[in-house]
Formats: structure tokens, C-alpha cells, sequence
């Protein structure tokens, strides 16, 4: 059986001198590789696959070795000459080629040549010993800070500041070791370097801003909660009455009024007494950004989950009584077909009532329905107002994560056609030749693809949000979101 032969040179190899070229030798069923992975030669013979010069040496050489005769540029394959599939390549944009390789055209030679990119990013710039002592040392400390903080997280899973703060640990656990693992700075890695000064960037902007405008921001906010208080207790007050013209229960309605007035009055003696603090203190919000604008996004997100805390003690309150009450008059209804739930078997059974159970379940199911309006009225009203904040919270959090993960150095990259991100290869063969020869080319990746090859994702998959779907199915039977 004839055996192929492939033979990878570098464009630049330098035929003008003798020596040893640097390589190494890979075979498979039907096909011997030899890869030369320098331009230039050496005197010494450490890994080395062949020799230029005008004659052969003895007795130096490996197993499998190439042999470049300089005067005739012919070239001999373990002493003898053979036809050889010369593949040229250029070293220094295969060396920083990305690790999303396309191969285009020639297929069969995919595996070669990934086996050829890898020896060379191995052979690229690593990273000293001391560097590397460093980084454990990092890790280390990472490692017994996030071991309380992960006992701490079903406390205090719905507060944004300390969730950003596990993922900046997590992602600097992520960095350090994988800088480990590879020895190596990787595309990813820098991009979170790039990411993380865009981050600190705007954070002292940010900074910068709230300080220039300092008089200005704290009376606005000031407005904006005496202001959103009083459009609380008018709205109150409306559905007191008779609100778009429904008749409600008055004794209900005013109960369900008065006791949430009661709250209301008392947020805002809260939010009275905290603006002196809030005014004296203003300066110590800003820290976060220090750190980033992605913590100061996160601590924003805290302050207006409890600048509304009197929404939402309100909006469960109603979400209470109502989902009491759809309870109540699903299982009355079934009274009246002659059902009941059987909560140990979780199925519908047939049952049979006697006529004052009949009687007086009739009667609940009637005060339970007339009452219906009103509980729905007021469980409406907060459940919008709980839906607004919600939605807030998810465009300030979608904010952080597009700042937080932003391929801003991907993207210069991309812009600029630098060699790290180029992956399509393609293959084009010259037949007027003796040998047959391929060259090898490289174009940049799609921008698509650059995103999904070295964006960085560290999102818990338990913190991703409901559907809508059950989100509604929540909202309609009183559940609480």
C-alpha cells in the first residue's frame, strides 16, 4: 500500500543557512506528516525533524527526518526522494490563529492541521513559573472567600449587590484558573481584562457625574418619592370610591383602603426620616463604582427594591386574599357537581353531599363571588405597579450583563483583521509543480461566530428568570412573582 506523504513548511524558511530545522513527525494509516514549525535553522539538535545544507549528516538525525539539500532545494524524506505534498503556511498567523478553526476545501487535512496549530500556540508565549506561583496564591484566597458566600446565598439570593459580587469572584476564579490550566493569556481572558477597565471607566464616570451634580440629584429624588407617595395615597383614595364605575363592597373596600393607607403613611415617615442620612451619606453610595458600574447598577437595583418595599408588602397582601379566594371558589364550584379534591391520591374524586353542606356551601360560594370585584381591584392595581418595578429591575440587570459581558475586545479585533481571530482556512493547490504544493490560507471568522467562540458566560442557570407563560399562569391565579 503507497503511503502519502505531507510535508507543512513555513513561507519564510530561510535556505541560505545550515543547520538543524525544528519540527516533529506525526503518522497515520495511510499518511506520513512531517511539520517544520520554525523558519530559520539552529545548531542545536533538540527537537528537531530534519537538515538544510549540502550534505547529509549521520547518525544525528531521528527516526523520520527531512533533509533540504541547499544547492538544489530538493527534498529527501528519510535519505531517499519522494513525491512530497509541500504544504506552506505562514508561521506567525498560525501561531496566533484562533481556536475556532474553519477548514475550507480538503477536509482530510483538517486533522493535520489543528495537530499543527496546537504544537504552535504550545510553543508561543507562556507564563513564568513566578507568575503562575502568583495565581495559586490568588486562587487560594478566592477559594475562602466564596466558601461563606456560597452558605450565605439562599439568604440573600434576591440581593443584586451581593449576586454581582459571587460573579466578579467567580469569573476571577474562572481566570486564574484556566491562566493555570493553559499557561497562557487566551483571547478570553483578555477580553475580560478589556471589559472589566471599560467597567472601571464608567465607573468613575459615573462618579464624576453624581459628584459635579451632586445639589441637583438629592432634591430630584426627594421630589420623586414625596411625589410618588401622594400619587399612592390619591389612587387610594379613587378606589375608595367607585372606581370606572363598579360598585364594590363598601365594607371591604374601605377595610382593604384604610389598612393600606396605614402602610403608606408609614414609608413615608420612613423615607422622611432617612433623607437627612441619605443626604449626609449620599458620597458613600458611590463606592460601588469604584469597582465597577456594574456594582453600582446592583446597588440601584437594592435601593429601588426598597424605595418600593411598600408596593410590595401592599401588592402580597392582595395577592394573598385573592388567590384565598380563586382557591375557595374552585373548590366550592366542584361542591356543585359533585367533586372533591383528593390531595393524597392528586386527583378530582366524585362525592356525595349532603343538603347542608350543599346549603352552606352555597352561601360561601356567594359571599366569596360578590367579593370578588373588589379583592380583584386592588389586587389588579398593585399587581401593575409590581410588574412596572420588575421590569425596571430587568432592563437595569440586562444593562450590567451587556456591560459585564460585552466583546469589546473581540469586536476591535474583528475590526482592525488581526490574526488571533482568524479561523477560516482555506487551501489552494498550485499543479505546475513537481510536488504537488498547497498553500494555506487564512481569512478572519464571522463576526457571529467570534461571539460564540470567546464570549464569556458564568450565569448561574438557576438564577435565569420564568417564562412568560408561567409568569401569567401566576399572575392569574394569585401567586406571588
Amino acid at each position: 500500500m503507497v503511503r502519502n506523504t505531507l510535508l507543512f513548511l513555513p513561507k519564510l524558511l530561510l535556505l541560505n543557512k545550515t543547520g538543524f530545522i525544528k519540527g516533529f513527525f506525526k503518522s497515520s494509516l495511510n499518511c506520513d506528516c512531517f511539520f517544520v514549525t520554525s523558519n530559520q535553522c539552529d545548531n542545536r539538535r533538540t527537537d528537531c525533524i530534519g537538515y538544510i545544507g549540502k550534505r547529509l549528516p549521520h547518525n544525528i538525525l531521528p527516526e523520520h527526518y527531512v533533509f533540504v539539500d541547499v544547492d538544489t532545494e530538493n527534498i529527501y524524506i528519510n535519505g531517499e526522494q519522494r513525491t512530497v505534498t509541500q504544504v506552506f503556511y505562514d508561521l506567525d498567523d498560525y501561531r496566533n490563529a484562533s481556536e475556532g478553526c474553519e477548514i475550507h476545501n480538503e477536509n482530510s487535512y483538517g486533522v493535520f492541521i489543528r495537530e499543527l496549530i496546537q504544537k504552535l500556540k504550545q510553543s508561543s508565549s507562556k507564563i513564568i513559573n513566578k507568575d503562575l506561583y502568583l495565581c495559586m496564591l490568588l486562587l487560594q484566597y478566592i477559594n475562602v472567600i466564596i466558601q461563606p458566600l456560597l452558605i450565605l446565598s439562599p439568604f440573600l439570593k434576591n440581593c443584586q449587590t451581593f449576586n454581582h459580587l459571587l460573579l466578579e469572584l467567580r469569573t476571577t476564579k474562572w481566570f486564574l484558573t484556566t491562566l493555570n490550566e493553559n499557561r497562557k493569556f487566551t483571547l478570553k481572558h483578555r477580553n475580560v481584562i478589556v471589559t472589566k477597565l471599560a467597567d472601571l471607566m464608567l465607573g468613575f464616570g459615573f462618579i464624576y457625574l453624581c459628584l459635579k451634580y451632586h445639589s441637583s440629584i438629592i432634591p430630584q429624588f426627594q421630589y420623586i418619592s414625596q411625589d410618588f407617595v401622594t400619587m399612592l395615597r390619591k389612587l387610594l383614595i379613587y378606589l375608595m370610591g367607585v372606581p370606572i364605575g363598579l360598585k364594590l363592597n363598601y365594607t371591604l373596600n374601605h377595610s382593604f383602603g384604610k389598612f393600606f393607607f396605614y402602610h403608606i403613611n408609614m414609608w413615608r415617615m420612613f423615607l422622611m426620616t432617612m433623607q437627612p442620612y441619605f443626604e449626609k451619606y449620599f458620597t458613600l453610595l458611590l463606592i460601588p463604582s469604584a469597582f465597577g458600574i456594574t456594582f453600582q447598577i446592583a446597588l440601584i437595583c437594592d435601593l429601588l427594591s426598597m424605595s418600593t418595599f411598600h408596593i410590595y408588602c401592599i401588592y402580597v397582601y392582595a395577592a394573598r386574599v385573592f388567590s384565598l379566594q380563586v382557591k375557595g371558589l374552585i373548590s366550592l364550584w366542584r361542591l356543585f357537581i359533585g367533586r372533591k379534591s383528593n390531595p393524597l391520591r392528586s386527583r378530582i374524586d366524585s362525592c356525595d353531599y349532603s343538603s347542608n353542606q350543599l346549603f352552606i356551601g352555597t352561601l360561601a360560594f356567594t359571599v366569596l363571588l360578590f367579593l370578588l370585584p373588589t379583592v380583584t381591584m386592588y389586587y389588579v392595581t398593585f399587581t401593575l405597579f409590581r410588574v412596572i418595578v420588575l421590569i425596571l429591575h430587568t432592563i437595569f440587570t440586562k444593562i450590567s450583563d451587556y456591560i459585564w459581558h460585552a466583546p469589546i475586545y473581540i469586536f476591535i479585533l474583528w475590526l482592525i483583521n488581526a490574526d488571533s481571530i482568524k479561523g477560516s482556512i482555506y487551501m489552494q493547490k498550485d499543479a505546475w509543480h513537481a510536488n504537488t504544493q498547497i498553500e494555506l490560507r487564512l481569512a478572519r471568522l464571522s463576526l457571529k461566530k467570534c461571539l460564540e467562540t470567546f464570549s464569556l458566560n458564568l450565569k448561574d442557570t438557576d438564577m435565569i428568570k420564568n417564562s412568560f407563560s408561567v409568569i401569567a399562569s401566576h399572575l392569574i391565579t394569585g401567586k406571588l412573582i
